[in-house]
């Protein structure tokens, strides 16, 4: 038999030898076009034609050594020798043929090797053959493997078997675990020159690494084992002589071995069998003349058994167990501690069973016929939990009483164990056998107090102790419960005390209240009533009459009534309060006070009560003030009388600009006399930067203002300051002009949106508070954007230190309480609503519904950031230039598209520089969604116009990327009236894109209540009919229109030219008509810097 050939270490080819690697593949059992390619490519042609040369002469060579000596050399230069290829006699075939029939047997050893046939030798490839020789090969592999698996061959031996190996297995006890074993086994090898040896794992793997005739020495069946206990080795000692088996080690062996008698039992000198059967243990009693067990058998299958005593345990996982000579697996093992003891130990006298052993005992079924209401005598009985507040402490024990012989029994933590001073009637062991006592035990375990001592079960008697015990309370299951007299009078027969709110009497302009407490029969002192003045649990340690329980709702509800009224806790002392402080309670809001003739007299005097004093307006106010808004001027001049900064926290569209307009046209009307006039400083966002300007001299013409904006110009306009009424500019200007500014002396100071001073350590809240003035007043519509420290930084600014520092505001008013504490935090928002009652003041729409216009229309201005600003700039400079020229050529009548073209472009650009396939960011679109996301917070729904299609669909996106709900609608939707169905049906709110002359007119969108016409259109009649969509019948909401303008650009100058021009609607009838309106001024003023 020939021998293989001795592997050899790895050689490292070179480049040209690295094309014919021993590690290339067939590539799907064919050369394609790509394997081609990569030859034809890899080679030189002056290889190739050297290596066909010298196929040519051995594929004519007749001459058998002659033809090796030209083959060698040939693989020689694809450094390849004879041994890389398969160990077939390739050779013998191959020297019967010749010429072309040569070469292509020669591709075929090259393919049937796997490795890529040579350029030179590839037309003679027989591709269609290679693939029938391969499926050949392997349907003879398969056909030799049924072969040797249904009639294994017997192993040719030089004469018979010289050597022979024998493995014995041998229980050994584990040291570790008394009671569990292992299974040790030692191989044998027996030769007849050395005789028996026993072999380790390092010996079975030197057997497989000598020289092949040594399998030829051992039957095939011992050859098997020598190869698998030499593939495992590394698992264990390899030097060991002994090796012990337990848990998977064992099974691994025994599903290998446990079929094939290869392992011997040492003690019986018999083969150890494993058929994968299992067995089980089942509880069981014996007898015996005095005594009644607890045992185990173990069940066999085929309904047999046998005793504990027959069965050897083996340690590990799985269990597995030996009875006789086979070995099983035990079904549901315990651990294997308690079965090591247990398989040492094998039965217990039932007496010294554990009560709950004892009790689960009694219920099972088993199928041996035991009688398990043999075990002991059985009681049914009622738990009973006993409470005692001693000291600090309350303290629990639960018992059980026998209904059979009233003996009582105690639940230790583990089971129960009845007195000791009671005797008993039976000698066999008695346990408690009642559902009852399960619930008792389980609602114990839940309660989770500590327990110094068995039996024993004590908690910390503190309010969070017995607030968790009264939540608990109401699953209590059904027992006897008993407690001494304060824990009767807090959970057995609980009294809760409640407050009652009590006005003692009011005057003019002030009412006094206190509260009073429900006594229950309860004797309360002063310290107590002290004591729940400022009660905030459900749980109480008053210092004289001890421990009682609040009704806690009911103490809440008092709590915020008094927070609401500015008064801290439930005093018993007479609190008086200003009258305002009560004036905007309700009947609900009264109904909390015990009803009195005082309350009456309280509810006669809030009816007549009439708020602040009224103020007279100043006679040079162009505006017809509506009610509310002469309430919040009335408002904003009591404050100033006082020397008080304030906040007007109105609702968005309700004109806060023209009562703060109106209040500093007071101010200056009634300085002192001989006083230097002082302007007011205005703070606002750049995008209504001049709309206070235009605001102002609409509202209060006589008012001079001052606009201080970016650029060079405001530095010389600065020593203007004193000769202006009001000096506007925005808050990134008053971070870098602070020092400047801060040198002039204002007579109020005035912050528009004042939620940009939101955050206390922001730079623009540091400037803001260092700036001096007589009167401070803060306008917002949202005064807490996203936490109440918000407030608190815009309050600091207009009265410093009125609601303490940050950390004093945080623990009084600002509380980070888990939600079953909302309560407090509840309470704690209630007194800072009073505190700030004198400073701030608040109308949402609803509440002035009836004094609103149907229709608010406002201009919102965008500033253009640099990049935008220049782009436009550069544009601006080309189409003047086109445009003047064309004009110059064609006149103004026949240039109207080139005007037209270059205007619209321009506005293009204010809208978004990628209208016009610019990357810049768009100022607008950023001033746009700051007005339209506070909006949706509030649940409102918006309409936002556009003429550019391409714009409506860059917003589309940008909504979809904030994850605002969105509809769409342009000359181009199909389904136009489902679409607007859709979003009136809606409830939620959400945002409409709509093209401006798509949906001007024949749209009903009455569930929106606010319009934002993006980019303003030629004819103001359009925009009336894109904002008419809305204001419709149907529409129960003032509308609010916004027209968003580019200052500086063309459309604030188109904007201007709309006012001077539209005196009647036929002035400007679309682009056309807009266009001929023009003169050489206009164009010229269009397209001006």
């Amino acid at each position: 038999m020939p021998r293989t050939a001795k592997k050899k270490k790895p050689v490292i080819s070179s480049a040209k030898a690295s094309k014919y690697d021993a590690h290339h593949k067939v590539i799907d059992n064919t050369y394609g076009d790509f394997a081609d390619l990569r030859h034809q490519l890899s080679e030189s042609k002056e290889d190739v034609a050297e290596r066909a040369a010298l196929l040519k002469l051995f594929s004519e060579c007749t001459d058998s050594q002659r033809s090796w000596l030209l083959l060698e050399d040939y693989f020689s230069k694809l450094t390849l020798s004879r041994k890389d290829f398969s160990a077939d006699d390739w050779w013998g075939s191959l020297t019967q043929l010749s010429g072309d029939t040569r070469l292509e047997e020669l591709a075929l050893v090259f393919m049937k090797s796997g490795r890529s046939v040579p350029n030179e030798l590839m037309p003679y490839a027989n591709f269609s053959r290679f693939a029938e020789v391969e499926q050949e090969e392997k349907d003879f592999q398969l056909f030799k493997g049924l072969e040797e698996w249904m009639f294994p061959p017997s192993l040719g031996h030089l004469d018979a078997p010289r050597a022979t190996v024998k493995v014995y297995g041998r229980v050994i006890r584990d040291k570790e675990l008394p009671g569990l074993n292992r299974l040790g086994v030692e191989i044998h090898v027996i030769r007849p020159r050395t005789g028996d040896r026993v072999k380790t794992l390092d010996d079975m793997a030197d057997l497989t690494m000598r020289a092949a005739h040594e399998q030829e020495l051992f039957p095939a069946d011992d050859w098997n084992f020598v190869r698998w206990s030499s593939g495992i080795r590394n698992d264990y000692d390899t030097e060991a002589e002994l090796i012990p088996l337990e848990g998977a080690d064992l099974l691994k062996w025994l599903v290998q071995w446990g079929k094939s008698d290869r392992i011997e039992l040492e003690s019986q000198a018999k083969p150890i069998e494993f058929m994968g059967r299992i067995i089980e243990m089942e509880p069981d009693l014996e007898k015996d003349k005095s005594n009644l067990y607890f045992t185990h058998t173990v069940k066999l299958p085929g309904k047999k058994s046998c005793p504990m005593s027959d069965v050897i345990f083996f340690a590990g996982e799985p269990t597995l167990a030996l009875i006789g000579t086979e070995v099983f697996l035990l079904r549901n093992a315990p651990a294997a501690e308690v079965l090591g003891n247990w398989a040492s130990k094998q039965k217990a006298p039932v007496s010294k069973l554990t009560h709950r052993l004892l009790t689960n005992l009694r219920k099972i079924k088993t199928t041996n016929g035991v009688n398990w209401e043999q075990l002991c005598e059985t009681h049914k009985a009622t738990p009973r939990f006993v409470f005692e507040m001693a000291e600090e402490t309350v303290r629990l024990k639960l018992l059980a009483k026998s209904q059979s012989d009233n003996s009582m029994w105690q639940w230790s933590g583990h089971e129960w164990i009845r007195e000791k001073s009671q005797k008993r009637k039976s000698k066999k062991p008695e346990v408690l056998d009642d559902d009852r006592l399960e619930a008792a035990v389980e609602w114990l375990k839940r309660l989770d107090w500590f327990t110094p001592e068995p039996g024993l079960w004590v908690g910390d008697a503190n309010p969070l102790f017995l607030e968790s015990l009264h939540a608990a309370w109401p699953d209590r299951p059904e027992a006897d419960y008993v407690g001494d007299q304060e824990f009767k009078r807090l959970f057995l027969q609980p009294k809760r005390l409640k407050p009652k709110l009590i006005v003692r009497g009011s005057g003019i302009d002030w009412l006094s209240v206190s509260a009073e407490w429900e006594e229950e029969g309860m004797k309360l002192t002063d310290r107590d009533l002290q004591q729940l003045a400022g009660a905030s649990g459900s749980f109480v340690k008053l210092p004289d009459a001890g421990w009682v329980q609040l009704d806690q709702k009911a103490v809440v509800e008092a709590q915020e009534a008094m927070a609401d009224l500015g008064v801290d806790g439930l005093t018993p002392i007479e609190q008086k309060i200003g009258l305002e402080q009560a004036a905007h309670l309700d009947e609900e809001g009264l109904a909390k006070f015990v009803p009195t003739e005082e309350l009456e007299e309280l509810r006669g005097r809030l009816d007549e009560f009439e708020g602040v004093d009224v103020t007279e307006l100043p006679e040079n106010i162009c505006a017809e003030l509506r009610p509310y808004q002469k309430d919040g001027f009335n408002f904003l001049c009591h404050l100033a009388k006082l020397k008080l900064g304030g906040i007007l926290a109105d609702d968005m569209g309700l004109g806060k600009t023209l009562q703060t307009l109106t209040w500093l046209s007071w101010l200056k009307a009634n300085r002192r006399k001989n006083s230097k006039p002082k302007p007011a400083l205005v703070i606002c966002p750049a995008s209504v930067l001049h709309n206070w300007r235009r605001e102002s001299e609409k509202f209060t013409p006589d008012m001079k203002v001052l606009v201080l904006e970016s650029g060079q110009a405001r530095h010389n306009l600065r020593k203007f300051i004193p000769e202006h009424d009001i000096v506007v500019t925005n808050y990134s200007i008053l971070r870098r002009d602070l020092d400047d500014l801060a040198k002039f002396a204002f007579r109020a100071v005035v912050l528009d949106e004042a939620q940009f001073i939101k955050n206390p350590g922001a730079q623009v809240t540091k400037s803001v508070k260092q700036l001096k003035a007589d009167h401070k007043l803060a306008l917002t519509g949202t005064p807490i954007e996203n936490r109440m420290l918000d407030l608190w930084s815009i309050v600091d600014f207009i009265q410093p230190n009125y609601l303490g520092n940050q950390e004093h505001f945080g623990q009084t008013y600002d509380l980070k309480v888990a939600e079953k504490e909302e309560g407090a935090a509840r309470i704690a928002r209630r007194k800072l609503s009073a505190k700030l009652r004198p400073l701030l003041l608040r109308r949402i729409k609803k509440q002035v519904a009836k004094d609103l216009p149907d229709r608010v229309e406002q201009r919102l201005d965008c500033e253009l950031p640099e990049e935008q600003r220049t782009l436009y700039l550069a544009e601006l400079k080309r189409s003047r230039e086109q445009v003047m020229k064309a004009v110059k050529q064609k006149g103004i009548a026949k240039s109207k598209m080139h005007v037209l073209a270059a205007l619209t472009r321009l506005r293009q650009i204010c809208c978004h520089p990628g209208l016009v396939g610019s990357d810049t960011s768009s100022g607008k679109m950023d001033t746009l969604f700051e007005l339209v996301e506070p909006l949706l917070e509030e649940g409102h729904k918006v309409l936002i116009f556009s003429q550019f299609v391409r714009m409506l669909q860059i917003l589309e996106k940008q909504c979809e990327d904030r994850e605002i709900p969105t509809f769409l609608l342009t000359g181009e939707t199909k389904n136009r009236q489902e679409i607007v169905n859709q979003f009136q049906e809606d409830e939620s709110p959400s945002v409409f894109l709509l093209s401006l002359r798509a949906a001007g007119t024949g749209l009903n969108l009455t569930s929106a209540s606010y319009v934002v016409i993006y980019d303003p259109w030629w004819n103001p009649a359009v925009e009336a009919q894109a904002i008419d969509r809305t204001h419709r019948i149907g529409q129960t909401a003032t509308v609010n229109a916004y027209k968003m303008i580019s200052p500086g650009t063309v459309e604030e100058k188109i904007w201007d030219l709309q006012q001077q021009k539209a005196k009647t609607v036929s002035d400007v009838l679309g682009d056309d008509g807009f266009a001929k309106s023009l003169t050489q001024n206009d164009l010229e003023f269009l397209f001006s810097d």
